[in-house]
């Protein structure tokens, strides 16, 4: 089985990306749906039709679209909640 070394550096970023994403990073999440939408259109652009990308290709799309959504909402909402007290230390011993 043949592996391009393209592909690996594919997989690669994917793998920071989503790394990024589970930190809810808004640039991991931005960088994520324009390297997929990207790769969408070469891939268009290579067969000469929209139809190879796919059902499973647009619905992954969506996917990291609505990650992008939900990484930009996840921050807004940080910036809108007040700052928390630090938590009761526990104190061991009789209280």
């Amino acid at each position: 089985m043949h592996i391009s070394w393209s592909a690996l550096l594919d997989a690669a970023i994917f793998g920071v990306i989503a790394f990024g994403l589970s930190r809810h990073s808004r640039i991991a999440a931005v960088a994520g749906f324009a390297l997929f939408l990207g790769e969408k259109i070469y891939t268009a652009y290579v067969i000469g039709s929209i139809l190879g990308i796919g059902v499973l290709g647009i619905i992954i799309l969506f996917g990291f679209f609505n990650g992008m959504r939900g990484a930009f909402a996840y921050q807004k909402l940080l910036a809108a909640m007040p700052p928390q007290a630090a938590p009761p230390s526990t104190v061991s011993g009789p209280v």
